[in-house]
């Protein structure tokens, strides 16, 4: 019964905060319409956002490959799927976006400084064959091609494509390039990062950003994240931590893993900063115009307030805005200075790691 009279006093509420006007209600059948429409610009735009992403991270891929160590391969740099491998709710817009059948192979991105862009490979072009072997699915072709790429006997690799009517051949040497993948993450939050072994930008990053040279600062920063080993390097402070946890629990001691996180935070702000210090060098490399690239960090001080104060405590995990614009103006000044006096374009390092780095001087 007190059940039945709170659910009866709930719909009671309800009914009293209900609407009073009389709107239109839409026609079901132009709902749909208009959703479907609507699903096809978020692909659009979604699509328009991963190939940018990937134009701008070609170029830092393969400019900084000096600085990846042994973290290379050599790579074609194109992207393709079928009508088969799609999942989710974009699924119909994309076959549409593509035109794509079942057997149906379409290139949706080709980095602009990867071999198969400068081969003449575009999007929307259907792969036929590769080296003569003719594909038909995605898991084919992708053995197919990596079979190809490690075989230096077999290159220049032959890919065959059909653009409209036309059947065209493209000979294509593959590059060397970072190994670290690019990605875009369907966010809208403000953010990049690196898993040590990928890059991940958000989409809230690629609105942030006002321009392509931005963006190579933001990859060249996680890049550098990756060659520098600092995920691997929490990982390990993190173990330590976690072992003194344990041994703390072995004499009843409940630190509730307040070791092992504070290990995983040390030297997360020194991180930040060697990233942003080595991922400069990485931009430079690749012949991006570093003059008044801080200025980054001071719009991002503007949009994050709080990020403009003194970041004290262990466990603050980035340095101020003010302090990585300082760094990275002083940092501008050193690569200048070195390109002008002919120098090696690698970051200053400490002795035990100078020889980790190739001094090959940019061209």
């Amino acid at each position: 019964m007190r059940v039945k009279i709170v659910l009866l006093l709930g719909v009671v509420a309800l009914s009293g905060c209900a609407p009073t006007t009389k709107w239109a209600v839409g026609d079901s059948s132009l709902v749909a319409a208009e959703r479907e429409k609507q699903m096809d610009m978020a692909f659009e735009m979604q699509m328009n956002e991963q190939c940018r992403l990937t134009d701008v991270a070609s170029t830092v891929l393969v400019g900084a490959i000096d600085l990846c160590g042994e973290k290379v391969r050599p790579i074609v740099g194109i992207i393709w799927f079928s009508k088969d491998e799609l999942k989710g709710p974009m699924r119909e817009a994309a076959i549409k976006r593509y035109n794509l059948t079942e057997k149906k192979l379409v290139v949706v991105d080709a980095g602009k400084n990867w071999p198969a862009y400068k081969a003449g490979v575009r999007i929307n072009d259907q792969v036929l064959s590769i080296n003569g072997s003719m594909v038909t699915s995605m898991r084919q072709s992708a053995e197919i091609m990596q079979d190809a790429v490690k075989d230096k006997e077999r290159w220049p690799i032959n890919i065959i494509v059909q653009r409209e009517s036309k059947e065209i051949s493209y000979a294509i040497t593959p590059q060397l390039s970072c190994e670290y993948p690019v990605g875009l993450v369907a966010q809208d939050v403000v953010n990049a990062y690196a898993d040590g072994n990928k890059i991940f930008v958000t989409r809230g990053m690629m609105r942030f950003i006002n321009d392509d040279r931005e963006l190579a600062m933001v990859i060249s920063h996680e890049l550098a994240h990756n060659i520098m080993g600092h995920i691997d390097k929490k990982k390990g402070n993190r173990l330590l931590g976690a072992i003194v946890d344990g041994v703390a629990a072995a004499y009843g001691v409940r630190t509730n893993g307040a070791f092992g996180n504070a290990a995983g935070s040390a030297y997360s702000q020194d991180f930040e900063m060697e990233a942003d210090y080595v991922g400069l060098y990485a931009m430079a490399r690749s012949g991006q115009v570093i003059t008044d690239a801080a200025n980054f960090w001071r719009r991002m001080g503007a949009a994050n307030p709080g990020s403009i104060q003194e970041q004290k405590g262990y466990f603050s995990s980035h340095p101020s805005s003010p302090e990585r614009f300082v760094a990275i103006d002083k940092a501008v000044a050193e690569i200048k200075a070195k390109k002008a006096a002919g120098k090696p374009i690698i970051p200053e390092m400490k002795a035990e790691q100078a020889s980790t780095v190739a001094e090959k001087p940019v061209e």
